[in-house]
């Protein structure tokens, strides 16, 4: 599990009002809130590998936030020398970023992951909405490579994945899509 700017609200709280606390505090830590040790949690650090030629991110640990989506892990992709994937920027989307010469071209890609977040109780959001986008994303890894694969989620909640629909539609028993208004 990599740690994001909001997990690290509850240490910097108690930093800014109790910092005689926060200097022996072991409690009041995200991986200490969350029972990391009792469900098999193992905090990573930033670019933790998690397939040939690609590492995690949250996304927060260095500077640099643009607004067009996939951009900003695409920028962090090329300064890293691997392929990023990444949350914060609440954004989805896959960006290459290719270069070399003379038939040799060496692809990176930059992956943002979106969110799943009810954007509706975003209240902190003063200017209108976001350029943000609802989804997921999954990495096929294999022995040499991986393959990134954005997946968008619907405003009914329903996605695909592989070619199978998941979510809110309604299904008949058989499991085809129901007619509008006769939910199986």
């Amino acid at each position: 599990m990599l740690k994001g700017n909001h997990d690290e609200r509850p240490e910097k709280y108690l930093e800014k009002n109790a910092p005689a606390l926060a200097a022996d505090d072991v409690h009041y830590r995200f991986e200490q809130l969350l029972d990391f040790d009792g469900f098999g949690v193992e905090l990573v650090a930033p670019y933790y590998p998690i397939a040939p030629g690609w590492v995690a991110i949250h996304g927060h640990e260095s500077k640099g936030l643009n607004q067009i989506a996939g951009r900003t892990a695409a920028s962090k992709a090329k300064k890293a020398g691997v392929s990023v994937v990444m949350g914060h920027t609440h954004r989805l989307a896959i960006s290459p970023e290719s270069t070399g010469y003379g038939g040799k071209l060496r692809t990176l890609y930059g992956f943002e992951v979106g969110h799943l977040m009810d954007v509706r109780k975003a209240t902190y959001l003063k200017n209108g909405p976001a350029n943000w986008q609802r989804g997921f994303g999954l990495i096929y890894a294999g022995k040499y490579g991986a393959t990134p694969h954005a997946i968008p989620v619907e405003d009914d909640g329903s996605f695909v994945v592989e070619g199978e629909r998941y979510g809110r539609i309604s299904r008949t028993t058989g499991g085809r899509f129901a007619p509008k208004g006769k939910a199986a």
